[in-house]
Parts: C-alpha cells; sequence; structure tokens
C-alpha cells in the first residue's frame, strides 16, 4: 500500500485552514478534517484519483477538491509515496 508524506508546507497549510475555520464553526471544522482524511485514505488505495494540476508542467502533480480547498500532491510511484505539497483555497493562484 501507497505511504502518505506531508511536507512542512501542507502541515502549516492544514494548520491554518483549521485555524481560520474553527473561528466560525466547530461543525464544519470536524467535517472538513474527516473529509482530509478520508480522502487521503482513499489515495492509499487509489493515488492516481485525483485530476492532473493544469497549472503544473509535472504530470505526477494532482489535486483532490475538499469542500473549498485543493490539495495538491504528487505520486511517487517508484517509492510507493505520495507526497502532499500543499494545502490552499481554491481561489488563490498556485505556484509550483
Amino acid at each position: 500500500m501507497v505511504q502518505i508524506e506531508w511536507t512542512e508546507e501542507a502541515e502549516n497549510d492544514l494548520d491554518d485552514i483549521i485555524a481560520y475555520i474553527s473561528k466560525s464553526s466547530l461543525q464544519y471544522t470536524k467535517s472538513f478534517f474527516k473529509s482530509i482524511h478520508e480522502s487521503l485514505e482513499n489515495l492509499k488505495l487509489f493515488p492516481r484519483m485525483g485530476r492532473r494540476v493544469p497549472e503544473s508542467k509535472n504530470s505526477e502533480d494532482r489535486e483532490l477538491i475538499i469542500q473549498k480547498y485543493r490539495i495538491i500532491y504528487r505520486f511517487i510511484e517508484e517509492k510507493e509515496k505520495i507526497l502532499v505539497m500543499m494545502i490552499i483555497h481554491g481561489s488563490r493562484l498556485l505556484k509550483i
């Protein structure tokens, strides 16, 4: 099974998002965190299930859309690893 690794940037992104949305709704925060967790568990079984990132030239860069956020990850097949690179709001410009 594929392993999931987070970059420091992605961990910080998730922490910032959780802190921000928890200010207005604890229920939404729990729902968002659960959605992230379930999606990443599915990625372990189907690492290419996300769509290719249109802004990236690397064909292994993929994304999942969870509510209003884009989880950007890279599947590294030879290492059987998914690297979660960042989580950004869908309205932000992506720079890879």
